[in-house]
């Protein structure tokens, strides 16, 4: 795979994370306030939603992408393999960059 589609892969999901809860934090926090009406709110809680859902999607979609890249990969030992698979999982928005630049960027 290009280096550049995955670098793009491996940030996506952060950078989705980031673009669905920072609008959604400010908008929950006017709708308390009284400050955004709620005829406003709705339409654009409406469209966070759909991109929480192609966030959940980008997760899991790079996350099995970098599992089975790191399980095929032969310069891991089998405990390097196990921590990058269970850091993948647990972490993985934050892990997604830092194995990039770890073993992706260097191929």
């Amino acid at each position: 795979m290009n280096k550049k589609l995955s670098c793009f892969l491996c940030w996506l999901p952060l950078v989705l994370m980031i673009l669905v809860c920072g609008p959604l934090m400010f908008i929950s926090i006017g709708m308390d306030a009284g400050v955004i009406p709620e005829e406003v709110a709705v339409p654009i809680l409406i469209l966070l939603l759909l991109g929480s859902i192609l966030f959940v999607v980008a997760v899991w979609g790079v996350m099995i992408w970098l599992i089975v890249k790191t399980v095929k990969n032969p310069t891991m030992d089998t405990g390097m393999k196990v921590a990058w698979g269970f850091g993948l999982y647990m972490l993985n928005v934050f892990a997604f960059p830092v194995y990039w630049f770890m073993h992706i960027k260097n191929e």
